[in-house]
């Protein structure tokens, strides 16, 4: 991948989990006497840094973060991977059970979930407690698994918006000033966006389907996490109120078999009248779909009834997994090679 040369300012969070992966870790919380990390020690060596589909809008950004940090560190030299969204989930599940995970993981909470549960990345409360007061409480909070606080330093975050077509809401009878507040109240808009105008109200798909149960109050897991529980009235009703605005049109036709991300495509082809999406999306209308940019309108983001709205959060991880790759020049006290720059506790 090509390099700029372009110097932007280091985020911390990119920092810290680097130089976390870099720096010598001792045998970890089991094996010291005060159950923190020791992260005394050179920043040298190779460092692979994967983030999830980044490039190639985001590559002076990401590119400018890696130059200035390795002329902070001149001995470290950082790879930049970056992989798709789709297919992420199965390459992070492939390399763990290979041994080559990559040294910092920019992961979604989701994709980040088996990792942490299997002990398989550094808990940043204890390599980097005195981090946890520069984020928002519900960030840090999105990484807690089990006995681990944050397996993740929350890196980047998004609460979405609702983004609008207002010719198409115009032309169903409804006032863009009034946008539905929650996804019950959205399904009832795009009724009617179907019934007035013969177009869909929105696209779901697999990342909607999850915030819609939310929103209509499923609980999707027991209090101790051990079980699903979708079961309920609150989903028989979502499922019955998909179904009914499948039936009449007020959801895209695909949208069963949509991938992610696709959505954005389905309304920038003025298809769909509504997009609950970040706020970043908004650019990458405007530059793909001018047209469709100029009846946009941008509204607060829906709004669970249960629990208020929400944080999507992607976060930094560090593996404490030596890489199989590596086994023969990892050294003895920290089970990762210094050569690859890393050095984490053995598993």
């Amino acid at each position: 991948m090509a390099r700029s040369r372009r110097t932007t300012p280091l985020v911390p969070a990119v920092a810290l989990a680097v130089t976390l992966t870099a720096c010598g870790l001792g045998e970890g919380p089991a094996g010291s006497a005060d159950g923190r990390y020791d992260v005394s020690g050179e920043v040298a060596g190779e460092i692979t840094f994967q983030t999830m589909q980044l490039s190639p809008t985001f590559d002076d950004f990401i590119n400018g973060l890696i130059d200035e940090f390795e002329n902070e560190y001149p001995e470290v030299t950082v790879e930049w991977v970056d992989v798709p969204t789709e297919g992420t989930a199965e390459k992070i599940a492939a390399d763990a059970a290979s041994g080559s995970l990559a040294d910092v993981l920019d992961l979604d909470v989701a994709t980040l979930a088996p990792l942490a549960r299997d002990g398989r990345v550094l808990d940043m409360a204890t390599v980097s407690a005195e981090s946890k007061d520069s984020y928002v409480e519900s960030a840090w909070r999105s990484f807690e698994f089990g006995d681990v606080e944050t397996a993740a330093l929350p890196w980047y975050l998004n609460t979405p918006v609702l983004v609008m077509n207002t010719s198409i809401v115009e032309d169903a009878g409804l006032d863009p000033a009034d946008p539905p507040g929650t996804y019950a109240e959205l399904v009832q808009h795009s009724s009617t966006i179907a019934e007035k105008t013969g177009r869909a109200g929105f696209q779901p798909t697999v990342r909607t389907l999850l915030n819609m149960m939310l929103s209509y109050g499923v609980p999707l897991i027991n209090e101790d996490a051990t079980e699903a529980v979708v079961d309920t009235p609150e989903a028989l009703r979502l499922v019955n109120d998909l179904a009914e605005l499948y039936r009449d049109g007020g959801i895209a036709a695909d949208s069963m078999t949509a991938q992610p991300r696709s959505e954005i495509e389905t309304f920038q082809e003025g298809e769909v009248a509504y997009f609950d999406t970040g706020p970043s999306r908004v650019t990458i209308i405007e530059e793909n779909a001018p047209e469709t940019f100029e009846s946009l309108a941008v509204a607060q983001g829906l709004e669970s009834e249960a629990d208020g709205a929400w944080v999507v959060a992607h976060g930094l991880a560090v593996p404490t997994t030596c890489p199989s790759s590596a086994h023969s020049r990892c050294c003895a006290s920290c089970g990762r090679s210094a050569r690859r720059g890393a050095a984490t506790p053995r598993p």
